[in-house]
């Protein structure tokens, strides 16, 4: 009886770890579909695949300026998805914080030193991913970009 109850506990066990593995499994995949579809949006643009990667389609006001508000937007990390919101006051970024993410405390620490950057270039053009956190960075910036509508 011992043994049988043994054997059941390392199935379940078994069992979870397969479900956590295809959960994450799928989340990539799902990941690598979205940038295959930007990918083949950008090929298939109108003005050409150089002109859809410089399109900013962000809310601007009349000056050029972002628009005041708070905007929340998803970018993919390394292990899932990472949240970040912006504060928009007077028309200019005054905050970028990362308000969910599933990633490792120490990859997503090092990524951090991103969102002063942020605010400082008010944007993400020029800014380079942290080296050692590389999947983070990324999740940061495409996280920002769909906050603002990039």
């Amino acid at each position: 009886m011992k043994l049988f109850l043994t054997r059941i506990i390392n199935l379940l066990l078994i069992a979870v770890v397969l479900l956590v593995y295809q959960q994450q499994a799928t989340a990539r995949v799902r990941a690598v579909e979205d940038c295959e579809e930007q990918n083949s949006a950008v090929m298939n643009s109108k003005a050409g695949p150089a002109a859809a990667l410089f399109t900013n389609t962000h809310e601007e006001s009349s000056s050029g300026s972002y628009q005041d508000g708070n905007y929340r937007g998803t970018g993919f990390g390394f292990s899932g998805d990472l949240t970040v919101e912006v504060t928009v006051e007077d028309e200019k970024i005054t905050d970028v914080s990362i308000v969910d993410s599933v990633d490792d405390a120490e990859y997503l620490n090092k990524a951090s030193a991103l969102l002063d950057e942020i605010v400082e270039n008010q944007g993400v053009d020029d800014i380079d991913v942290v080296s050692g956190a590389t999947f983070s960075s990324n999740g940061i910036l495409d996280a920002f970009r769909d906050a603002m509508g990039e």
